[in-house]
């Protein structure tokens, strides 16, 4: 029931690719994410990550509306604006064909990859068409790199957010707290994170590989930041 619930949460987005996201190392990625954000108990996490099988987070007593949560925040899932599927919308802009997006599906499925990391290992869609794209399904802006790393927030941003979820702080502007993401955060994940911040949060969007890289330097400089 909860895993028939967790497909129905994720429409429309074929379970195909729901599976494929939760496939891998993307196990205990989940895990740690689910415990630091109070989802599940250590005992379940440490169980999921050590049989690689997502589902006993399930059976351990996730509930399929949580593990959606965490699922709808890695960077690779195709997102989902007001029901309509960004690959439908990339079909609708003329970015991809249909029988481009047919093989697409059938080569992840293939190489056990999400469809868009495979779009872009294939050269499908470049980094840049892929941001841009997107930054006009969500209405989102696209994220300039950080010149720099503001002492302010080094000392004042949540680390635990940084290191559990695939998002980089950037910058303070106009009273809101601007942060890199590859894709939307889900609503809850989102309020979530403006009720611990205690200000508003301006998401905005990278490629998956660019947050990646400024989440690393982030963490980095965090490091040094509070040893010294």
């Amino acid at each position: 029931m909860k895993l028939d619930r967790l497909f129905e949460l994720m429409d429309p987005v074929e379970p195909e690719q729901v599976l494929l996201t939760l496939a891998g190392s993307t196990v205990s990625r989940l895990a740690g994410r689910a415990v630091f954000l109070g989802l599940c108990g250590e005992a379940a996490a440490e169980k999921a990550s050590d049989t690689g099988d997502w589902q006993v987070l399930l059976h351990e007593g996730m509930d399929a509306e949580g593990l959606a949560m965490l699922v709808q925040a890695e960077p690779w899932l195709p997102p989902v604006r007001q029901g309509r599927a960004f690959t439908d919308w990339l079909v609708d802009q003329g970015v991809l064909e249909t029988h481009q997006l047919s093989q697409l599906h059938a080569a992840s499925i293939r190489v056990g990859w999400p469809l868009f990391q495979v779009a872009m290992e294939e050269g499908s869609i470049t980094e840049r068409e892929y941001v841009e794209q997107l930054s006009r399904f969500c209405g989102l802006r696209a994220a300039t790199p950080p010149r720099r790393m503001p002492r302010t927030i080094l000392r004042s941003f949540p680390r635990g957010w940084v290191e559990h979820l695939e998002l980089a702080p950037l910058r303070r502007y106009r009273g809101s707290m601007v942060v890199a993401v590859a894709r939307p955060l889900p609503g809850r994940l989102l309020r979530q994170l403006q009720l611990k911040l205690a200000e508003p949060v301006d998401l905005q969007l990278a490629s998956p590989a660019a947050v990646s890289a400024w989440r690393r330097r982030w963490l980095r400089r965090q490091r040094r930041e509070s040893s010294a």
